[in-house]
């Protein structure tokens, strides 16, 4: 049986066929850990000779816009990343700046922690980034975990947050520019409801 919002955002197919197992996932940051993994090439880029300044981000409760913004406020540097990552888990990721000059030393606040790692001859591209490590757990589920080792990997649907998972309308949005009804687009952006809405954004 297909879930309604699962409809409602066009997923229809899925990886198994069993029943599912329940269970709870994302109850706390510690539940969901990511790791950013980039290209072999990029990693053996980095040297300790002087450039553009690469760090490992380590974050919780603090998406990386957000603690990028924190960083350029409390040091005067602005660094890019190659990849988001919410605030809802342990994350880590590779940023970088994209001038030469004096790097940050190694700095940190309560929600992250910024590491110097080493240094490029160009500053690292979006396109360096491969993917990304998952460590999952899964809480009150059933004994049914052994049904997954038939299957090497799964479709890439981790959640509905590619949809807006706080607003299932993004699928909506998109549609409406690439069919350029800009109009309608503009439309859903303001005044899309749902039932999976919270009482503020109803109003």
């Amino acid at each position: 049986m297909i879930p309604d919002i699962d409809s409602q955002i066009g997923i229809s197919l899925y990886t198994t066929k069993f029943s599912g197992i329940g269970g709870k996932i994302r109850i706390t940051p510690e539940d969901f850990e990511v790791s950013e993994l980039i290209s072999k090439r990029a990693t053996n880029s980095i040297t300790n000779e002087s450039g553009y300044a690469v760090y490992k981000l380590k974050k919780k409760k603090i998406d990386t816009n957000h603690a990028l913004s924190d960083v350029f406020r409390k040091t005067g540097v602005r660094l890019k990343s190659l990849g988001l990552k919410d605030a809802s888990a342990i994350t880590e990721q590779f940023v970088g700046s994209p001038h030469k000059g004096k790097p940050i030393e190694d700095f940190s606040t309560e929600k992250y922690s910024l590491t110097k790692i080493g240094f490029t001859k160009k500053p690292l591209s979006k396109k360096e980034m491969i993917g990304n490590n998952f460590k999952i757990r899964i809480s009150d589920c059933s004994d049914k975990l052994s049904s997954f080792s038939e299957h090497n990997c799964i479709l890439n649907f981790y959640g509905y947050q590619r949809f807006g998972s706080k607003r299932p309308v993004t699928h909506l949005i998109g549609k409406a520019i690439l069919q350029r009804d800009f109009d309608m687009a503009v439309d859903l952006i303001l005044s899309f409801t749902s039932t999976y809405d919270s009482a503020e954004n109803t109003e």
